[in-house]
């Protein structure tokens, strides 16, 4: 298993994380990092997409595969 396969979700998931445990802290603490970690999430997110992009394999003892049209 190929695991650099899950770098998109990988990346997606500690966004979807890190966006939790900011939504549990203060207002003041929102407002000041929300901005920065939005642009710093879509572009990791973008890069992590683009780095994935023209990885193929399959997972799961063949039973999902992923190349670039299933992207």
């Amino acid at each position: 298993m190929n695991l650099s396969l899950f770098i998109p979700e990988t990346i997606l998931t500690a966004i979807i994380v890190t966006l939790l445990c900011l939504a549990l802290g203060k207002k003041e603490t929102i407002s000041k990092l929300l901005y920065p970690l939005m642009i710093f999430s879509g572009a990791g997110l973008i890069l992590g997409t683009l780095a994935g992009l023209y990885h193929s394999g399959q997972l799961f003892s063949g039973t999902y595969r992923l190349d670039l049209l299933s992207q």
